[in-house]
């Protein structure tokens, strides 16, 4: 039980941990690339 119980719970955590860091990664990326997008248009534009 104890074995069973140290083998598998790191695995759950670390793809929790990767699937988290996934999403917070793109939520924050999104938002960096689309304001890089509209300052280079707003230097091309004036």
């Amino acid at each position: 039980m104890l074995i069973e119980f140290i083998t598998t719970k790191p695995v759950q955590s670390s793809n929790a941990f990767l699937f988290f860091m996934n999403g917070s990664f793109s939520l924050v990326m999104i938002p960096i690339t689309i304001g890089m997008l509209n300052k280079s248009f707003e230097k091309y534009s004036y």
